[in-house]
């Protein structure tokens, strides 16, 4: 019957126009094509398509548009069930005798809603136009679906695997419908305006044609391209370099021939249909561009000097420590002892020079000059201001220096410490929280083997480091911002941080903590710190007493070996500019002294629990905020050991959950658990990314108790480092929060080189490998042009109208601007941290009453415009409670909603747990 209406339709053909008629004879020509049997990709057999099946997939053809969406569902599901997809389309809206409007399904850009005529063409538009690079967000709109992607490859694998019903590898997804009325059909969405705008010398309004392309823009296309590809392959710290030649050359094996063969083809075809030869010649000239991408980068040396050309790369800069006899074949020839330096004035340069970075670093500072009672940062400090004063109205920002060793074999091996490296790492300490702890912000300045350094000494090692250090405090770098022009930067050492063994060894204190003056801030004596519980005023290291110590050169009675090569620095001396390290000062010993002594006393002494009860206990308990923190079951034989089997994240989570865990074992006013509770009080403040001078006098006041408690509760001595702890308060008021200094971070970027080191089979000059390996990671950053990016991964989603996501509670009666509709996500991450819907992770939103007020997360809503709103159940915050350290709260149905901006720069996660008696507990990482 379809058939035969079209047929009495076209007895009325000479009353319309040519185009109406041209509908018809579109719709009319599937029925005289025979069917052909599809095999299915699903199940086993063949599908033969009816003629109307036929007809109905060439055009799709509804008389309204409200029936088109129910239309493309319905014959998606049928395909689906077949294995195959939706292809490009036409839709036709109307009556037969009066097609109203032409649509064609085909891919759509999300930003500017042009079309393409294939998903390629897409990806380029995104790249040409709106500046997207690899490492990009890309958004998808595929289905109601509302992820975000931080590259173009998670993208295109979201587009292949989860919407494969209406894509395959060579048809584009159909984002969106592209509107074009009947009379206007053959201006449908070719778009060549994009790819003439990367060919052609900006005349993006005349078509893509063979005259028009641009050779050398090609050409340099292309290069790059090819350096990107490389320089990808360089970044992964799993991949050698010696692999990127292979995987180089197989590509080019595998592109070349096919091109080889389509480059005939193609040639052949313009030659019989009469193309102009110069033409023909310039589109041959391409297809020999396209067989060799490589033909510059076929070595590594080639390689690298196109990424210096690029200006990307920083080579690391080999330099003499010193020479040594070579006693190998008993030649005893003088050889040169090396190590790697690279050169901090142009990184900095080239770090600030980056999009954004000068402006969100500036940005930040002016906000802490702003906040002075509140010391979140070593700028608020008045150290810091003293320092300032010197420079006068000239740009100086402070920069740390962290110093360690580190194993590049196995610890346990026959040949462990032959290869032992040592590294200094450079951070600049005013960048803004939610950026300076990634490890890209971390900058490799030294490496060299640790045999060396302590043959020849740190003088002869770090000399090249300190003149460098000099230059950047005395005459600075010119950086070329867009917004202020040049600017000249100061930099000036403020800290050196590293573990206690580091610092002495680099500071030329003596690096035995059983000597008699092992403390390096103050010169009470060993005896004297086994129980003196605070900080004795009167015998602090002074400029005076430190200069008379080096003098006497007597290691007995001053503790130092010889003075530290960085007192001449302007700004930088090592009594006046001291460091602390939280990790190893407290999560690696005061907390494992403290919990050895905490369990061994609950459990054998008062017998309030056992360990199968402890471990039972762990096993079941909900580390939301620190999955990859959880820490280990206890052995059976803890107490025979020094110290507990965890990492230094691991302890902190222990002690954090402690309270949740056992406390409702533990009897009120036990006295070995005041000694616990005061314990989490310290944490909590060293912990805490903001300090007041209020937390500073209560932490000097809880830190006394606290060593007090130890020495009378459990009989034992102070350990030095709970001598380092007594000198907290009045360090951190000079340099700020100890989380901001840690080494926790600086030991994470150890892993990026132990990574590359154990697939590197050649030690023969390891130095070399691992900081060129560095500094190509860094490459791909500086040609991407990456600075300060937001890491949003975004997970599945699905459209709603906030009308429905929220049933039978309360609703937020007012919600930002733009968020009428949108997205509802299973989960978020940003900047590490991932939160979840639908789930127990509980989040501090504000406070009220001098009272916390937390949340848990109910749903995350994201808008077209890619802003995130989270909505969270309010939970009542009743008290708190002392001896569970931790906040009861209540349930309630109030829901209200946070703008996720507001937790980027510091996340505020908790701990929430669910008691026997059914009380409902908040338990904080940090201080509130």
């Amino acid at each position: 019957m379809y058939f035969i209406s079209l047929l009495l339709c076209e007895t009325t053909f000479l009353f319309v126009v040519l185009e109406e008629r041209d509908n018809r004879i579109l719709m009319l020509l599937p029925h005289l094509l025979k069917p052909i049997n599809i095999k299915k990709r699903k199940r086993s057999g063949t599908w033969k398509p009816s003629k109307l099946e036929v007809a109905e997939g060439f055009i799709i053809h509804v008389k309204a548009i409200g029936e088109l969406n129910n239309e493309l569902e319905a014959k998606r599901a049928k395909l689906a069930g077949f294995g195959l997809t939706l292809q490009p389309t036409p839709v036709f809206v109307g009556e037969l005798n009066n097609i109203t409007a032409v649509y064609v399904i085909m891919p759509q850009c999300y930003a500017c809603f042009n079309n393409f005529p294939w998903v390629n063409a897409l990806f380029l538009h995104f790249k040409i136009k709106h500046k997207l690079h690899t490492n990009s967000i890309y958004r998808c709109r595929e289905q109601n679906c509302a992820r975000d992607f931080c590259n173009l490859n998670s993208f295109k694998k979201h587009l292949k695997f989860k919407h494969s019903s209406i894509i395959n590898s060579n048809v584009a997804p159909a984002s969106k419908m592209h509107n074009t009325p009947a009379s206007k059909t053959h201006n449908s969405a070719l778009n060549s305006n994009e790819v003439s705008e990367m060919v052609n010398d900006g005349q993006s309004n005349i078509p893509f044609n063979l005259s028009k392309i641009n050779i050398d823009n090609c050409k340099k296309l292309l290069e790059l391209q090819a350096l990107q590809f490389i320089s990808k392959l360089y970044n992964s710290s799993t991949l050698p370099r010696s692999p990127v030649h292979v995987i180089e050359a197989t590509t080019e094996l595998l592109s070349g021939n096919f091109v080889i063969s389509l480059k005939e083809s193609v040639l052949n075809t313009l030659l019989n249909k009469s193309y102009d030869k110069e033409d023909i010649d310039k589109l041959g000239q391409l297809f020999e561009m396209f067989q060799n991408p490589f033909h510059n980068l076929s070595s590594e040396y080639l390689r690298l000097k196109a990424f210096e050309k690029t200006k990307s790369l920083i080579q690391p800069i080999q330099y003499v420590i010193d020479t040594k006899y070579d006693t190998k074949d008993q030649l005893y020839k003088n050889i040169d002892v090396t190590a790697q330096f690279i050169p901090l004035s142009i990184v900095f340069k080239k770090f600030f020079e980056m999009p954004n970075t000068f402006d969100i670093v500036t940005k930040y500072v002016d906000t802490l000059k702003a906040e002075p009672n509140n010391i979140t940062n070593i700028m608020q400090t008045s150290f810091w201001q003293n320092i300032q004063q010197k420079y006068e109205e000239k740009v100086v920002f402070p920069i740390y220096m962290y110093y360690d060793d580190y194993e590049t074999g196995n610890p346990l091996g026959s040949h462990s410490g032959v290869h032992k490296l040592g590294a200094v790492y450079i951070s600049i300490g005013c960048l803004p929280l939610q950026y300076s702890g990634l490890l890209e912000n971390i900058f490799l300045a030294l490496l060299f083997h640790l045999s060396d350094h302590k043959e020849f000494g740190t003088e002869a090692t770090f000399k090249i480091l300190i003149d460098e250090l000099l230059f950047l405090e005395t005459e600075g770098i010119q950086v070329n911002t867009p917004n202020h022009g040049n600017v000249t930067i100061y930099f000036v050492l403020t800290l050196i941080l590293g573990d206690n063994l580091g610092l002495h060894s680099v500071m030329g204190f003596f690096e035995s903590f059983n000597s008699r003056y092992f403390c390096r801030f103050c010169k009470v004596d060993k005896t004297s710190t086994h129980s003196l519980i605070i900080e004795n005023k009167m015998l602090p290291r002074t400029l005076n007493n430190y200069n008379e110590d080096v003098l006497s050169k007597n290691l007995s009675i001053s503790g130092i070996r010889k003075e530290c090569i960085f007192n001449c620095l302007p700004n930088f001396h090592v009594v006046i500019n001291p460091s602390i390290d939280v990790m190893h000062d407290i999560y690696e010993g005061v907390c494992q002294y403290d919990m050895l002594h905490i369990l061994k006393y609950f459990i054998f002494i008062a017998k309030l629990f056992f360990i199968n009860t402890l471990n039972s206990r762990l096993k079941l308990f909900t580390y939301k905020p620190e999955m990859g923190n959880r820490p280990p079951l206890l052995s059976m034989d803890f107490q025979n050991k020094n110290k507990l089997s965890m990492s230094a994240s691991e302890v902190i989570c222990f002690v954090r959950i402690f309270s949740l865990v056992i406390g409702d074992l533990i009897p009120e006013n036990d006295e070995v658990w005041k000694f616990y509770l005061s314990l989490r009080n310290i944490i909590d403040i060293v912990s805490s990314k903001n300090i007041t001078s209020s937390d500073i006098c209560r932490l000097e006041c809880l830190i006394s108790e606290h060593h007090h408690l130890y020495i009378t509760l459990f009989n034992d001595t102070l350990k030095p480092k709970h001598r380092h702890l007594i000198h907290y308060p009045s360090i951190i008021q000079k340099v700020g929060p100890p989380a901001n200094i840690s080494s926790m971070r600086f030991e994470s970027k150890h892993r990026e080189s132990k990574l590359t080191a154990n697939i590197t089979c050649c030690r023969k000059n390891i130095t070399r490998s691992l900081s060129l390996k560095h500094q190509l990671k860094f490459c791909l950053r500086l040609m991407a042009s990456k600075g300060f990016d937001d890491d949003i991964i975004t997970g599945p989603g699905e459209s709603n109208s906030f009308s429905d996501i929220v049933e039978n509670e309360t609703f937020p009666s007012s919600l930002p601007e733009g968020f009428s509709e949108g997205y509802t996500l299973k989960w978020i991450q940003m900047n590490g941290i991932k939160y979840s819907s639908n789930s127990s992770l509980t989040i501090i939103v504000g406070s009220h009453y001098l009272m916390p007020v937390f949340g848990i997360i109910k749903k995350i809503i994201i808008n077209k415009h890619s802003q995130i709103c989270i909505l969270y159940t309010v939970l009542q915050t009743l008290h708190f409670d002392e001896h569970y350290h931790a906040y009861e709260v209540k349930e309630s149905k109030v829901i209200k909603h946070i703008e996720a901006k507001q937790l980027m720069s510091s996340p505020c996660l908790a701990f929430l747990c669910r008691m026997a008696s059914g009380k409902l507990y908040v338990s904080s990482r940090r201080a509130i």
